[in-house]
């Protein structure tokens, strides 16, 4: 590289081992079902987590019951009802969130994916995750006549990326991709 008879002092780089590392992870991101699978998992896992923990695992607790509620549950159905009863009742939700399980949703693909639940109600049809994911705006009236209205269930946010999870996340990629690029080749 330097001119004959001068010395050179000067520093190389050889980027073919870059390149070719640039190559497998290329390879490597054509098929991301593995990783997509464990993260998607890991949520369900997080989601029925964050049930059992009554809003308190990712987040700071869910907003009370209204005070009716046990009331008009008892009244109706003729069921106890507390915020642990209410998600519980039945472990339909819980279920749903468990893949395979009834209910559940579960698809990945190459490149993307998505879990969740569409579980309903056996009695009314009511979609369970929707409603306790977003809560409701039905209200229910109190008494008859002169009574008053309730408003409806708040939103309980159960199924959610959590920012703390973020490196968990990211690892499932990581050794994903890393995995392939010691085995020398396609991770596929």
């Amino acid at each position: 590289m330097g001119q004959v008879g001068h010395p050179v002092i000067a520093i190389t780089i050889d980027a073919s081992q870059p390149v070719a590392a640039l190559r497998l992870l290329l390879d490597n991101l054509g098929d991301l079902t593995e990783p997509l699978t464990k993260v998607l998992d890991l949520g369900l896992s997080d989601a029925r987590a964050e049930i059992g923990a009554q809003g308190g695992l990712f987040g700071s607790g869910w907003s009370p019951m209204s005070p009716w509620t046990p009331i008009v549950a008892q009244a109706l159905y003729g069921k106890e009802r507390t915020p642990g009863t209410l998600l519980e009742d039945t472990g339909r939700l819980l279920g749903s969130l468990e893949r395979e399980g009834a209910g559940n949703v579960f698809h990945v693909g190459k490149t993307e994916g998505e879990a969740g639940t569409d579980a309903v109600s056996r009695r009314s049809g009511f979609p369970l995750g929707v409603g306790m994911q977003f809560g409701t705006s039905r209200t229910f009236h109190v008494l008859q006549g002169e009574g008053f209205s309730e408003t409806g269930i708040p939103p309980r946010q159960f199924l959610s990326w959590h920012e703390s999870r973020s490196k968990d996340y990211v690892g499932i990629f990581a050794e994903h991709i890393m995995k392939g690029i010691e085995g020398g080749g396609s991770n596929v």
